[in-house]
C-alpha cells in the first residue's frame, strides 16, 4: 500500500513539473509556433513509458532500475528529440523529478525501517 502511494505521489510530482515548467516558460515567451497539436506524444510518454518505469523502480534494485530510466529517457530523446527538442528536455527533467524522489523516500524508508 505504502509502494502505491509513493508511485501516486512521483507522478504528481512528475506531471506537476512538467506543468510548472512549461507554465512558466509560456508566461516568460511568446510562442508563435503550435501549442497543442500534435502534442499527444506527452500524454503518451508519460501514460505509457514514464509511469510504468517509475512503477517499476519501487520493486526493483537502483542498478536494475537505473537501466530501465535510461532506456526510457533515451526512448524519449530517439523519438522526439528533432521536433521539440526543448519540451523533450522538459519532459525527460520531469521523470527523473519523479525518479529522484522514488529513490529518496526509499532511502530514507530503508532507514527508518530498521
Amino acid at each position: 500500500m505504502l509502494k502505491l502511494i509513493i508511485f501516486i505521489i512521483s507522478v504528481i510530482i512528475m506531471i506537476g513539473s512538467y506543468s510548472f515548467v512549461s507554465a512558466l516558460y509560456i508566461s516568460m515567451f511568446d510562442i508563435t509556433s503550435h501549442r497543442s497539436v500534435g502534442m499527444i506524444f506527452i500524454s503518451f510518454y508519460f501514460l505509457l513509458i514514464a509511469s510504468p518505469v517509475l512503477l517499476i523502480t519501487l520493486f526493483t534494485r537502483f542498478r536494475v532500475s537505473f537501466a530501465i530510466l535510461l532506456c526510457g529517457v533515451c526512448y524519449l530523446f530517439f523519438e522526439w528529440y528533432s521536433l521539440h527538442p526543448l519540451r523533450v528536455i522538459l519532459m525527460g527533467a520531469s521523470v527523473v523529478n519523479g525518479y529522484i524522489f522514488i529513490l529518496t523516500t526509499r532511502k530514507i524508508w530503508s532507514v527508518y525501517s530498521i
